[in-house]
This record gives structure tokens, C-alpha cells and sequence, in this order.
């Protein structure tokens, strides 16, 4: 699906008074597009009717959503083409830069800004992998057990909408973090995955 499907089905959803699944598809729409204002807005009102703080974005992660993941990994891959073939040119310097130091000088330069933008590339591909581990919680009242079983013990109870981080997984049940360090163990049919798999 697109952006813009993300978008109209969390409309839809947030209509319907679908808290938890209008949250997920904003939040899936969010990371395919997430430059798009109109994506951000709505993720911050679906977030206020639910009751879910929206997370304030740090400068970085601001900067890197000028561009989507897609865009980033074509740049990613880009910027090693130019940094391997400029590394191999340098390598073979003395014979194709014999009595031209412009030229050298402007090899140099290339070769930086190639390698800069390759580690800026790698740092914000690498941030959107790490999103992949996200997911939003659909039910209300979903209960954070101490144990991967139904029977556990619960030690506190999460809001439709609320983002998670998930960390392991136990048969139907993931071990996840919410906000505020809290950790438990939750049914895999209860949370929808920001990044779809």
C-alpha cells in the first residue's frame, strides 16, 4: 500500500471511532511518507482523541524525514558508487593525475563529500531499519504480563494507539517497551507492526 491508502484508511478508521487501527495506519503512512504534513497532523489528532502523547522528534530525525526510507537507500546506494569509483580513481592517481593538481584537488574534495554523504546515507537508512521493530497497540486495555502467557500476572495495561517497541518473542507473544521504560509481554494479534512485514 501507498501513503495516501494509509492516509484515507486511517481516516476511515478515526471516523469509525477505530482508535488503535486509525493510530497504526497514520503511523504506516507517517514512515512511508514522512515529509508530508498532512500525515503528521493527523497522527497528532488521532493521538489526542486517543488519549497518547505524541512524541516530540528530535533535529535529526526531523532533518532525515526530509527524504523517505526509499529515497535514503537510493542515496545510500548512490553515494557508494561514487565514493568506490573516486577511491579507485585516487588509487590510480599518479598516472591519470600526472602534471594536473586541479584536478587532484577537485579528486580530493570529491572523494570527501562522496564518503560524507555515504555516512550520513548509512545513519539514516539505518534509522529507518530500526523502526521496523515498532508496532502500535490496537485493543484497549491491553494488560503488559510479566510472562508470556495468558494466565500471567499483569503489571499495567496499555491504551489503544500507544506506541511500542517490541524486543523478543515467545511463541504468540512478544516481550515489548512502552513509554516510560515499561516492559511486558503482550499477544502478537494485539499490536499491528508500523513497518508490515
Amino acid at each position: 500500500m501507498s501513503a495516501p491508502l494509509y492516509y484515507d484508511l486511517g481516516a476511515a478508521q478515526l471516523e469509525a471511532g477505530s482508535l488503535g487501527p486509525a493510530i497504526l495506519s497514520f503511523e504506516r503512512a507517517h514512515w512511508l511518507a514522512p515529509s508530508d504534513r498532512g500525515i503528521e497532523e493527523a497522527l497528532r489528532t488521532a493521538r489526542e482523541k486517543a488519549g497518547v502523547p505524541s512524541l516530540e522528534e528530535p533535529w535529526w530525525l526531523r532533518t532525515r524525514n526530509t527524504l523517505g526510507p526509499d529515497a535514503w537507500a537510493l542515496a545510500l546506494a548512490l553515494a557508494l558508487v561514487l565514493a568506490c569509483g573516486l577511491a579507485s580513481v585516487a588509487l590510480l592517481r599518479p598516472l591519470v593525475l600526472l602534471g594536473r593538481p586541479r584536478l587532484g584537488r577537485a579528486l580530493a574534495w570529491g572523494t570527501t563529500g562522496a564518503c560524507a554523504g555515504l555516512i550520513v546515507a548509512s545513519v539514516a537508512s539505518a534509522s529507518f531499519w530500526a523502526a521496523t521493530s515498532r508496532a502500535v497497540v490496537l485493543a484497549p486495555g491491553l494488560a503488559l504480563r510479566i510472562a508470556p502467557f495468558d494466565a500471567a500476572q499483569s503489571r499495567a495495561t496499555l491504551s489503544p494507539g500507544e506506541a511500542v517497541r517490541v524486543e523478543e518473542r515467545h511463541g504468540e507473544f512478544l516481550r515489548v517497551r512502552a513509554e516510560g521504560g515499561r516492559t511486558g509481554w503482550v499477544p502478537e494479534r494485539a499490536l499491528g507492526a508500523v513497518v508490515p512485514g
